[in-house]
């Protein structure tokens, strides 16, 4: 989940289609996409985000 994750598609495979994202209470979202950045800007791991073109 990236910050601006309501430009895109749920899924990589579909590009032109776009679903609605289904936030459930049981899940932080937030402190999973915070966790994801901190991994990616550590170099301990790469995320491969989509670039608006």
């Amino acid at each position: 989940m990236t910050e601006d994750y309501n430009k895109y598609s749920t899924y990589y495979v579909e590009k032109d289609k776009k679903t609605k994202v289904i936030f459930y209470s049981n899940h932080d979202y937030n402190l999973e996409k915070n966790l994801w950045k901190k991994l990616h800007n550590s170099k301990i791991l790469k995320l491969y985000q989509r670039t608006e073109s």
